[in-house]
């Protein structure tokens, strides 16, 4: 009698567990849209919706919360703000957490992105450049973290799409051209079929 009570109080919280996970879940993605919703036309909503995820039980998506608040700074011109804090999250990515889930080596690579950007349009091209290599060596990563490719070489054509940009600015307009061609050339040859991995938190 009393093995049996033990089995249903074992299942009682087993199943209220499940319950909270998958309300927890729910939650992220409610706000992983409103992310989506906001990114690009409300900064504001933008960093509320983002500082809630700083909250949620799932460390991936604490980390799309961060680049986000990043993101929000950024978009209302507040480099120095977006630079701070992208540098700040940065040092948080250790070598333990993007060992155990692709999608924190994915926000890295976009937290180096986003430090790319706020350098580059201050015209800092040096270290826009250095900031380019960071997160070529972080792609690279990416091949042997990533279940699926796809995301390997859409980032990796990024990349590439920023060194012309660079290129461009620097007056080499033909290397530029010439780097883009090659690069689409590449990614129309390797890129999978499906670039979805069922992941909810990429680097939106």
């Amino acid at each position: 009698m009393i093995a049996i009570q033990k089995r249903v109080i074992t299942l009682f919280f087993l199943c209220l567990s499940m319950t909270v996970c998958t309300q927890n879940s729910l939650t992220d993605q409610f706000i992983t849209e409103k992310i989506i919703q906001f990114r690009n036309n409300n900064p504001d909503s933008l960093y509320y919706y983002a500082e809630k995820l700083l909250h949620s039980d799932d460390i991936c998506a604490q980390f799309v919360g961060k680049y986000n608040i990043a993101v929000s700074y950024y978009t209302k011109g507040d480099y120095k703000a977006s630079e701070l804090y992208s540098i700040k999250t940065l040092r948080e990515f250790t070598s333990d957490l993007l060992s155990k889930n692709p999608c924190l080596v994915r926000n890295r690579v976009s937290v180096l992105g986003r430090l790319f950007w706020i350098a580059k349009n201050q015209n800092n091209f040096d270290e826009a450049f250095e900031y380019l290599m960071m997160r070529k060596e972080a792609i690279e990563l990416l091949k042997t973290s990533e279940p699926n490719l796809s995301q390997y070489y859409i980032r990796k054509l990024s990349l590439a799409s920023n060194i012309a940009l660079m290129k461009h600015a620097l007056g080499l307009h033909e290397e530029a051209a010439n780097l883009l061609s090659q690069a689409y050339a590449e990614f129309g040859k390797t890129i999978p079929a499906s670039s979805s991995d069922g992941n909810s938190f990429g680097d939106l």
